[in-house]
Formats: C-alpha cells, structure tokens, sequence
C-alpha cells in the first residue's frame, strides 16, 4: 500500500542522491479517501497545515516531525490520520505567507494568519487561497518579498453516489 510516509521516504532519498549543493524542499503529503473523509498524512519539515471548520476557530494540524527532502539518503517518515468532516477545509501555505515582513520588520506571523482565517470556512476555497494572498501582500506592502507565497486549500465534502 502506497502511504504518504513511503512517498516521502523515496523522493527524499532519490533527491539526495543526486543532491551536490545541500539543496532541500520542504513538504506535506497526503492522501485523501475521498468517499470517507479519511486524510493520512506525512511530514517533511512543513508548516503545519490549518483546518477550518464551520462554528470554531482554525486550528493547526498536529504533524509528525519529519527532516526536509533532499539532505538524508535514507530518510525516515511517520503517518498521521485525520477524519475530515463533510464542509472541513484543509489551507496548506509556504512560509513566504507567515514570515511576510511589513516596513516596519515585522512578520505576518502565525496570529495573524490564523486570526485572518477566522469566519473564511464558508467562503469558496479559491476566494480563501486569492483573499489570504491579498491579504500577505497588503500586509507587506512595498516590502521585497523574501520567499515564495504559496496558498493552497481542500475542502471534504460528503460523497454521494450521485456525485459520480
């Protein structure tokens, strides 16, 4: 059975070895049972991902440690389960989103992140990922920006039979 801890533990280790400048990646993988709701998941030194939920504050996703693709030849991995609840939506970001720096060099940060996806559950996801962009660039302003921005979301909705 293809796992989410097996995917990262081949691609981390065909990226090292083939890796002369130390350089890494960072990712979360997982994989969705699209009929249950199921989500199993791995780490390899990303953020942790934010769950939404209709009614309740987002909350971040308790992830396995895991090291950073490409600098371990025979790197190690653990899953992680969640049970998505039908209308849950699931906001994976790069750091370039929590550590966007305003004139004044302060980060975006965490608190603000979590604060802004207060009361976004109901939104379309491509209005949370577009808005929650806006938003980082805004904050920044007319600073450089330090690193990719990158917003991704997934929202579980139940499957039906007619859905098919």
């Amino acid at each position: 059975k293809v796992s989410p801890a097996g995917i990262l533990k081949q691609v981390g280790h065909e990226l090292a070895l083939q890796n002369e400048h130390t350089m890494f990646v960072t990712v979360f993988c997982g994989i969705l049972d699209t009929e249950t709701g199921m989500l199993e998941y791995s780490n390899a030194g990303h953020l942790p991902p934010i769950l939404l939920g209709e009614g309740r504050a987002p909350i971040f996703m308790d992830l396995p440690k895991g090291i950073v693709l490409g600098i371990a030849n025979y790197p190690v991995y653990e899953d992680k389960c969640i049970q998505l609840n039908p209308g849950e939506t699931l906001v994976v970001y790069t750091d370039g989103v929590n550590e966007a720096m305003n004139s004044e060099l302060q980060l975006f940060g965490e608190d603000r992140l979590l604060t802004f996806l207060t009361d976004k559950s109901s939104l379309p996801v491509s209005s949370i990922t577009a808005s929650l962009c806006v938003a980082v660039h805004q904050y920044a302003q007319d600073e450089p920006q330090s690193d990719d921005i990158t917003v991704m979301a997934l929202r579980y909705e139940a499957f039906s039979p007619d859905n098919s």
